[in-house]
This record gives C-alpha cells, sequence and structure tokens, in this order.
C-alpha cells in the first residue's frame, strides 16, 4: 500500500504565482483507490453531497498534520471516486497510531433530511 503522507505546502514559483505541487504519491493513491473501486464495483460519485469518513494508521507516530494528511488523501479521490473534493460537506477522520499502515475511505451520499437539517442549522446560527 501507498504510504499516507502528508500534502506539500503551496510553492511560489519563479514569476510570483503560488501552486501546490502534486506528488507521484498522490497518483499512485489515485490509482490504488481506482484499483480497488474496479475491484469491488464502485461508481465514481458525481455531483453529489457527499459525507466522508476517513480511518488512518500509523505504525510509528511519525507523521504530518491532520489537515495535511486529509488534503492528501481528498486530493488523491479527485477524479476518481469523486469529480471533486468540493462536494465534500461533512468530513470525520480518526489518526491511530503504533498499529499497522492502513486507509479506509467510507463516502456515503447526504440525504435531503440531511442537507435540509443542515440549512436549518445555519439560518438559526445566522449565516
Amino acid at each position: 500500500m501507498t504510504k499516507v503522507i502528508p500534502k506539500a505546502r503551496p510553492r511560489i514559483g519563479k514569476y510570483g504565482n503560488i501552486y501546490s505541487p502534486s506528488s507521484k504519491d498522490e497518483q499512485d493513491l489515485g490509482l490504488l483507490i481506482l484499483r480497488e473501486m474496479k475491484l469491488h464495483n464502485i461508481e465514481k460519485f458525481q455531483k453529489d453531497k457527499l459525507s466522508v469518513k476517513l480511518m488512518i494508521g500509523y505504525k510509528n507516530k511519525k507523521r504530518g498534520d491532520m489537515d495535511n494528511i486529509e488534503k492528501y488523501i481528498l486530493d488523491s479521490c479527485n477524479g476518481v471516486l469523486w469529480d471533486d473534493d468540493r462536494n465534500i460537506y461533512e468530513k470525520y477522520t480518526k489518526i491511530t497510531e503504533h498499529c499497522i499502515d492502513y486507509l479506509m475511505i467510507e463516502v456515503e451520499k447526504m440525504m435531503i433530511s440531511d442537507i435540509i437539517v443542515e440549512k436549518i442549522v445555519k439560518w438559526l446560527k445566522g449565516d
């Protein structure tokens, strides 16, 4: 399995442009996910509102920040498991250390009732 690593920080190009370096590791993880999808007959989520659960295990304690690890995984899934990670409306992540290296991704389409509750909560908060 490809080890889950943190997403690289944005860089400044020689002409002042800001870009995020795409790594071979990200592409490898995307290919691994695609292979698992074909093996288990899972279709790509289109323009659905999604709920995503990430469970990540590390053999030791050496790892990056959770937000960079999440970004690496979510970017690896873009165009493979879903169209774009902008479609993720709910996310849960759990990292376990001192176990085996692993990655589990659970994706569910959000139901209309979830979306309505989300809008009501935003309205009550004044967002």
